[in-house]
């Protein structure tokens, strides 16, 4: 899982000079910050990330969900359950159970750069395995006669590097900086409202 806590210590002191009846306004602060950084940290994955299916939506198992402050709890956060997405944030290695199949320019995508179905390692009619200089490799043979050729469609490697792409903690640091102390303060005075009323 990866999370940002949005309760960092400049808002702690903050939020524990505050009196008490002031809590319910600190969390108003607090989640109206935390829901705009998962808004831009799910807008952030969907410009840089292959997303497929729906997964990714708040409310799922593995979207980007919220945990919402509390007046007797001051503390929300950005999180998603989604651990393959560490890689992309940080970068390293990916290693399987058996090999990784690393697909080249050869093979066929969607509109949106996905690999389709039908074109997955598993499910390529006519495809076998091949040994080479490089390592081995799942093939097809494209043509007819003396025409044909070879096409390597996936590399199999024992792992793979993954670079990092996505910028999960920057974004939402970014968000906090420009808009915390808005929110808390918007926060604050809605409570203080209250109160005199």
């Amino acid at each position: 899982m990866i999370n940002i806590d949005a309760n960092f210590k400049e808002m702690n002191r903050f939020i524990g000079s505050l009196p008490k009846q002031l809590n319910y306004g600190a969390s108003v602060g607090l989640n109206n910050l935390a829901t705009h950084m998962r808004d831009s940290e799910l807008a952030g994955a969907k410009n840089t990330l292959t997303l497929r299916g729906r997964w990714y939506e708040p409310r799922s198992r593995f979207g980007f969900n919220v945990q919402f402050a509390k007046k007797n709890d001051l503390n929300a956060a950005v999180y998603t359950r989604a651990d393959w997405l560490v890689l992309h944030t940080e970068g390293g290695t990916k290693t399987g159970r058996g090999r990784i199949a690393i697909p080249t320019a050869e093979v066929k995508r969607s509109k949106r750069d996905m690999i389709t179905r039908s074109n997955r390692p598993r499910n390529i009619k006519g495809s076998f395995l091949v040994h080479t200089s490089k390592g081995d490799a799942i093939a097809v043979r494209k043509g007819r006669g003396k025409r044909s050729r070879l096409v390597i469609l996936y590399w199999l490697e024992k792992q793979a590097k993954i670079k990092k792409v996505y910028d999960f903690y920057e974004i939402g640091k970014k968000v906090y900086d420009r808009n915390a102390q808005r929110y808390l303060g918007e926060g604050v005075d809605k409570a203080w409202a209250s109160i005199k009323n």
